[in-house]
């Protein structure tokens, strides 16, 4: 599986057989598990080996409380891969749209438990319509409660139903257009997302006038290098616009941006990140072997965490900075999109976050065999990651970096009875 270059996504053909592990939580087979899966049987892999070779027994056996990274992976059937710009990143960054989302969350949740249409879908949608504005219609970007618009539609000043209707709305389109049936679980192509956009927007006038979705900017624009800045194309298909398109990303850019799974689809977060899983991502970002205690330069750190370090964590990326075990927790945090907003440095701060974030339950001091893959182990002056034991017992238990000591590696089960045995604290994403 090829992996996204720094402060990019990817979206599997998958998509386009249809993307975006949740920000992020899991998208249809998204479903990020919040609850404790239990079943009987042992898995004889490392969780590095899990991670690399996607060992289902491994990931349910051990109660991995995050999405299974096995189910898609970020490539399409031929072996390549779609990359979101750099540019379009760093578009989406500037405009918050993350933190936009979040806000927005109720409203999309409710549209995708009516509809069935996932919620980064009805995100994507309200981005196109009304940049992602609280007070405007997911529907088509007018005020909420603005009344019936010049299709005859009613604008609702409830901004769940407003939702609602608009994932109804995409749904009734995409199947009189396009024939594309969407409902929750089904499977659908990237190609066929992008007529679903087309098709609330105009798309019949595409079609009847032999235009596509790549050609809508309304869906594609900084989706890859081939479509940046994007023009309309002009009557009749676009009969009320025309020029370029001064909205830098399409709905397809956004989807990917959000980083999240749909259907078939996966996006990686930049560094080779997993989005919405936390174990993954942290092998990715750590040597596959024990560092030693010397092992401190840059050079010796993996390409994937020197690609996702500068851009999730403020801090100079430089020694010490790249040995920091707070900034490393950090970094693994963000980046796999399971908490944007985890502090960045400094361990004390962060036990500070973690206590109070309502993201997190705080289980105090356990004994081992209380931990789970994903746990967060802390006292004043270490923080790890601990990512699951095997049943041969001889496997590596956790991932961690040391200040001035060592590079991000893997760790033994010493490690990890070490901080267990200094009182430290554990926290548990809910």
């Amino acid at each position: 599986m090829k992996t996204c270059s720094v402060k990019r996504q990817c979206i599997g053909e998958g998509v386009r057989q249809m993307l975006f592990k949740n920000i992020v939580r899991n998208i249809v087979t998204y479903t990020l598990i919040v609850g404790m899966v239990i079943l009987a049987i042992p898995s004889m892999n490392t969780s590095a080996e899990a991670a690399q070779n996607c060992d289902t027994d491994f990931y349910s056996s051990n109660d991995v409380l995050f999405y299974n990274p096995c189910e898609n992976q970020c490539s399409s059937g031929d072996g390549s891969v779609i990359e979101l710009p750099l540019e379009t990143v760093k578009y989406l960054d500037g405009r918050d749209i993350r933190a936009l989302a979040e806000a927005n969350m109720d409203r999309y949740k409710a549209a995708e438990a009516a509809t069935g249409v996932l919620w980064p879908i009805v995100a994507a949608l309200h981005y196109r319509e009304a940049g992602m504005d609280s007070t405007k219609s997911v529907f088509n970007g007018a005020a909420l409660g603005s009344g019936t618009n010049v299709d005859g539609k009613e604008v609702v000043s409830d901004p769940n139903q407003d939702a609602i209707n608009a994932a109804k709305t995409l749904v009734e389109l995409a199947d009189s257009v396009y024939d594309i049936k969407i409902s929750k679980g089904a499977n659908i192509s990237t190609e066929q997302w992008g007529q679903a956009f087309l098709a609330y927007n105009r798309g019949f006038l595409y079609e009847q006038n032999g235009k596509t979705y790549d050609q809508s900017p309304y869906v594609m624009n900084g989706f890859d290098n081939e479509h940046m800045n994007m023009s309309w194309v002009g009557k009749p298909a676009d009969p009320a616009v025309s020029g370029v398109d001064g909205n830098k990303a399409g709905a397809l850019a956004v989807l990917a941006y959000l980083a999240v799974n749909v259907d078939t689809i996966e996006c990686e977060s930049e560094g080779s990140a997993v989005a919405g899983d936390v174990i993954k991502t942290a092998l990715a970002f750590a040597l596959d072997r024990p560092a030693s205690d010397g092992e401190t330069d840059v050079s010796l750190t993996t390409e994937a965490y020197a690609n996702a370090f500068p851009n999730f964590n403020s801090a100079a990326f430089a020694y010490p900075a790249i040995t920091d075990c707070g900034r490393f927790v950090s970094t693994v945090m963000r980046a796999s999109g399971v908490d944007p907003d985890f502090e960045e440095v400094n361990v004390g701060q962060l036990i500070k976050y973690l206590d109070g974030s309502s993201k997190y339950e705080a289980l105090g001091a356990v004994g081992f065999d209380q931990l789970l893959p994903g746990d967060i182990l802390a006292t004043p002056g270490h923080i790890i990651l601990y990512t699951g034991q095997t049943s041969d017992g001889s496997s590596y238990y956790a991932v961690d970096a040391s200040f001035h000591d060592r590079v991000p590696s893997v760790r033994p089960i010493g490690g990890v009875t070490w901080m267990i045995d200094a009182n430290a604290s554990v926290w548990r994403f809910k």
